[in-house]
């Protein structure tokens, strides 16, 4: 169990926002934390050394996944890649290798990803391992894959773990708190889903 240190972000989401049809998903403005948004946030933070952070922008409260299906995967706040390296190497000097976030995804996938895939209604694009899903993987290869999700490479190379969608992150009261990630065992993966608890101290 790791002691964590929270810090939230300005970033407001509008109801109209929110409501948007899944039509009209690549015309809205995805809003991206960057380098000057986490250096704002972390300027004076009290971090205990070897600590995690968990940054807050409220996409993962008020169970918004249920609200708008798709669309909180597709219009997730996300980091761009200087803002992951501003973070990564501000957690490494103070002995951390753990940042956990709401945002649905560190990364976007807007370049192809969404226009070529998850921005289609659902009845087109069946899961894998449909004939749509691997016609779909055939051609999206490793540089539209690089392209589309320039933040999390940052993350792995530095080695610092990343955790996303984290949710009801608004009933947490504290500023500093313990965190358990509990990650399901698969062999050889480099990514899992995780159940992660926050617990409050008296």
């Amino acid at each position: 169990m790791l002691r964590i240190q929270q810090v939230k972000l300005p970033i407001d989401h509008t109801e109209e926002d929110l409501l948007i049809k899944a039509a009209e998903a690549l015309k809205i403005k995805r809003e991206e934390i960057i380098e000057k948004d986490i250096k704002e946030a972390l300027n004076g933070l009290e971090f205990p050394k070897g600590a995690a952070l968990l940054v807050r922008t409220g996409w993962g409260d008020e169970q918004r996944w249920e609200k708008i299906g798709d669309d909180y995967a597709r219009n997730t706040p996300h980091f761009s890649p200087e803002a992951a390296t501003y973070v990564c190497d501000w957690l490494i000097e103070r002995g951390s290798n753990l940042i956990l976030s709401d945002v649905a995804y560190y990364g976007r996938g807007e370049k192809y990803m969404i226009p070529m895939w998850a921005s289609k209604p659902g009845w087109e694009r069946p899961p894998f391992p449909s004939v749509e899903a691997k016609r779909f993987l055939a051609q999206y290869d490793q540089t539209k894959s690089e392209a589309d999700w320039d933040s999390p490479p940052v993350f792995n190379k530095k080695r610092v773990m990343f955790v996303g969608a984290c949710c009801n992150c608004d009933q947490i009261e504290k500023h500093q708190f313990l965190i358990n990630v509990v990650p399901m065992k698969i062999k050889d993966a480099a990514g899992t889903t995780c159940n992660v608890i926050a617990i409050e101290e008296d």
